[in-house]
């Protein structure tokens, strides 16, 4: 079961980190910030409930760094990471450099 559930963290990891990462304008090194921020979010029900392993808590913080490390290396016409970046219902929008959604 442990095994089922630390692949599924993974790929999901991998998903958010993906998706938040495209918002990113700011390179490497927001790619690395906004995928760190986004695995301690993801990672509190775990931290809270005391529940979360070593493992699973380094799989999250690792994967969504690694899907924003990613997606920062695919180009700006990418259909997926352009549908991510102009979502409709999601606005979020943090200085120049990070800006997801649209107006």
């Amino acid at each position: 079961m442990d095994t089922i559930l630390l692949n599924f963290l993974a790929c999901f990891g991998l998903a958010a980190g993906f998706f938040i990462g495209s918002g990113n304008r700011a390179g490497i090194v927001g790619a690395i910030v906004s995928g760190l921020l986004l695995g301690l979010l993801l990672d509190v029900p775990f931290l809270r409930d005391g529940s979360g392993t070593t493992a699973s808590t380094l799989l999250l913080f690792a994967s969504t760094t690694l899907g924003a490390f990613i997606v920062n290396f695919i180009s700006d016409d990418n259909v997926l990471k352009r549908r991510c970046r102009d979502q409709k219902s999601l606005k979020i929008r943090i200085g120049a450099y990070y800006r997801l959604g649209r107006d």
